[in-house]
């Protein structure tokens, strides 16, 4: 059984979830320039303030409460970022919410209906 969804019903689900979208961020970008001595320099800047919301993404080894993922024990915490459908956030960017920068560790994309973006990032 195919599910069909109409231009209309797409408009009315990104309409629902942006209402779930609670925080404001700014999409950060990163440039790299020599720095006349061998190495580089990161230079960011900043997109429009964005509507979004972040949920902490915990998946734990029951016997040790170490955070897993890939089978392996993480150093570090991560974080489902949504944004509204029409973002354009990749791996090369940073997110900025609430004076914290988050790293983007992956980006969902290639969807059927693009309702929202959801990103996996990590606090830097």
């Amino acid at each position: 059984m195919s599910i069909t969804l109409t231009n209309a019903e797409l408009a009315e689900i990104r309409s629902a979830i942006s209402e779930l979208l609670p925080d404001s961020g700014y999409i950060i970008t990163v440039s790299n320039a020599p720095d006349g001595q061998g190495g580089q320099t990161e230079t960011f800047g900043t997109s429009n303030a964005i509507a979004c919301r972040i949920d902490p993404r915990v998946i734990t080894d029951l016997k040790s409460g170490e955070l897993i993922a890939g089978g392996a024990a993480q150093p570090f915490h991560t974080f489902m970022l949504t944004l509204p459908y029409s973002a354009t956030i990749t791996t090369d960017h940073r997110f900025l919410l609430d004076g914290t920068q988050y790293s983007v560790k992956s980006v969902d994309k290639d969807k059927s209906w693009t309702a929202s973006v959801r990103c996996f990032v990590e606090r830097i």
